[in-house]
């Protein structure tokens, strides 16, 4: 089977910046997310509490790193993108795929998906849990950090 990896931005990949997950992941965090509760084309995060929301319009790359660090996805060394269930995760050190997230998800427009994995060892270490919603018009949601 070829993967299709028509919405990855290579170039990340090329330059050492970024590296594809195995294939399994995707269809394993497809399996995760149909799991949680949905509304429209997004998650209904009314029911997925706790979670905090930033503006990505309104907020500094400071002030978006600063939230990140509140949030499930920010207890992780780095993020995984999620394009489709049938295209690898790009994998990415956490700070660079906050930074540029419009530039890594801009081939791949609507709600798109990021969770934390751990490096070390002989496999990255997804965790599902850390999760944030890219893609609902400037705001960005996330699961809060576990207490």
């Amino acid at each position: 089977m070829t993967n299709n990896t028509n919405n990855i931005p290579q170039a990340w990949v090329d330059d050492g910046k970024a590296s594809l997950l195995p294939p399994q992941i995707s269809a394993d965090f497809r399996d995760y997310l149909n799991t949680l509760p949905w509304v429209g084309s997004g998650l209904d995060w009314s029911r997925l509490q706790p979670f905090v929301t930033i503006n990505i319009s309104q907020a500094s790359v400071d002030e978006l790193l600063a939230w990140t660090k509140s949030t499930a996805l920010g207890g992780h060394s780095h993020m995984a993108l999620c394009f489709s269930p049938k295209e690898p995760c790009l994998l990415v050190k956490l700070e660079d795929g906050i930074r540029h997230l419009d530039e890594l998800f801009w081939r791949s427009p609507g709600i798109r998906f990021c969770f934390g994995v751990d490096i070390g060892g002989e496999e990255p270490r997804p965790d599902f849990g850390a999760l944030l919603q890219y893609g609902a018009g400037d705001l960005l949601f996330a699961k809060t950090r576990p207490s």
